[in-house]
């Protein structure tokens, strides 16, 4: 019945065997960077909050700096269409066209 059995069985042991390690590199990492050892205790959920707090933060920053991809790809395609209309009005097709209609 699908891996079920009446007697009782022990799960599978993780046997890790640390094949390289080495203490003396392990202190001198230690002696060279004490900041790592310096670090806060976790505390569940900190780091939920921090992000949170960073995107609060670097949100109000974009809106200091003044650059808003909103109102550079407006600005930009307001050009495209000037750009455009200028091109399409000015031609000589259109010219030739509206004199016909005139005349």
């Amino acid at each position: 019945m699908l891996g079920f059995s009446p007697f009782g069985r022990k799960p599978r042991q993780f046997n890790y065997i640390p094949r390289y390690w080495d203490p003396e590199n392990e202190e001198r990492e230690k002696r060279l960077n004490p900041e790592k050892e310096e670090q806060k205790p976790y505390v569940p959920g900190v780091h939920i909050r921090d992000s949170r707090l960073n995107r609060l933060y670097g949100r109000d920053e974009k809106k200091k700096s003044g650059s808003s991809p909103f109102l550079m790809r407006a600005l930009i395609a307001l050009l495209l269409l000037v750009f455009f209309g200028w091109v399409i009005f000015k031609s000589p097709v259109v010219e030739m066209f509206v004199m016909g209609l005139t005349k």
